[in-house]
């Protein structure tokens, strides 16, 4: 499967939004400015796009699984290599500092350790579920990210068009389940809110784009750069608008849909850095906040005056700096190391049933 280098650059955008947005949060937090969740609670929407662009990466990297007898169990086992070993050891990172640090672990209740690592919504730390946040922070994402990832297995049994249409349905009609009976059990209403017409967005994109459909480069980089511009303005967009979908997933769809259905590509060193931060992604979402949280946190324990600016800028590269050593110390050997491990285990397998 080749790599759409566009797409990859949407994800560093995207990531590098949300370590901006969680910049912002924490230095307020920690200094008092509100003004600086104001100007970077535009990464918020870095999650949107996230989810339109796993959307249409499902589609375009499924496309040899389509009807296939065993198209589930092969791509559900995949998407658990790519997202759960990194996942769960920054988790118990974390869990592991929680106990180190007086106080913080005993607000870890059995069940909610077990949520976090099974990728169920759980009501922290709120009770009522306006907060459901793992032990990871960010892996709230996950949580819509799994059940996506469960439908879409199942709907491989069928053809692509068919699947992908049936995929789409079931996402849509959680949606229109938890609009008219408005769930007040936590889990639920977290696994019927709007977010999740997100995949189908990207999943669309994705079915346009194996059925052949492409836009003229030049209407494709409009869309490509005008996405990218709602994204800046995706604050103001939301307090126009209101919800996510609108403000947040749509920008994030007419982005996608130029950078992939466009054609959209570049050379040059920045657009190359920015591909390589796209595979970090992942790792970058994952890792930053402790990094951030840190950086801000260092400076005012030494007593030393943080501008605004500069630290944004440290954060970045502190942040980018040991995500992409993850990725290619930690994340993609480790990878490569449980794909080849499958693979292995499945030739065994033929050899066995052919032998029997």
């Amino acid at each position: 499967m080749q790599t759409i280098t566009s797409v990859q650059v949407l994800r560093a955008v995207a990531a590098l939004g949300v370590v901006a947005c969680h910049y912002g949060l924490f230095y307020s937090q920690s200094l008092g400015d509100p003004r600086a969740i104001l100007i970077l609670n535009f990464g918020e929407a870095g999650v949107d796009l996230f989810f339109v662009i796993s959307g249409f990466i499902m589609v375009y990297a499924s496309q040899s699984l389509y009807g296939r007898a065993d198209a589930p169990k092969t791509f559900f086992t995949r998407r658990l290599i790519r997202i759960v070993p990194i996942y769960w050891l920054v988790m118990t990172a974390y869990l592991a500092a929680a106990l180190i640090l007086p106080g913080l672990a005993k607000s870890f209740t059995p069940g909610y350790v077990i949520s976090s690592y099974a990728f169920i919504p759980y009501p922290y730390p709120a009770p009522d579920g306006s907060t459901m946040q793992p032990i990871v922070g960010q892996g709230w994402s996950l949580n819509y990210e799994m059940p996506f990832y469960a439908v879409f297995a199942l709907a491989l049994f069928a053809p692509r068009r068919m699947a992908i249409i049936g995929a789409s349905a079931i996402l849509c009609a959680a949606v229109a389940l938890g609009e008219v009976f408005q769930p007040t059990y936590p889990v639920l209403r977290f696994w019927t809110d709007r977010i999740i017409l997100e995949f189908v967005l990207g999943m669309l994109i994705g079915l346009a784009y194996q059925e052949g459909f492409r836009l003229p480069r030049p209407v494709g980089w409009a869309l490509f750069a005008g996405g990218l511009v709602l994204f800046l303005a995706s604050q103001q967009l939301h307090a126009l608008l209101g919800g996510r979908l609108l403000p947040w997933g749509l920008p994030a769809a007419v982005a996608v849909a130029g950078a992939t259905l466009g054609g959209v590509t570049a050379s040059g060193a920045v657009w190359s850095g920015l591909v390589v931060i796209g595979e970090a992604s992942y790792a970058l979402y994952l890792t930053h906040a402790v990094v951030v949280r840190g950086t801000v946190a260092a400076f005012r324990r030494l007593g030393i005056d943080l501008p605004f600016w500069p630290g944004l800028a440290l954060a970045l590269l502190l942040s980018l700096g040991l995500a992409i050593a993850v990725y290619y110390l930690l994340e993609k050997p480790l990878t490569r190391a449980l794909r080849n491990l499958t693979i292995a285990r499945s030739k065994r397998k033929s050899v066995a049933a052919m032998v029997a």
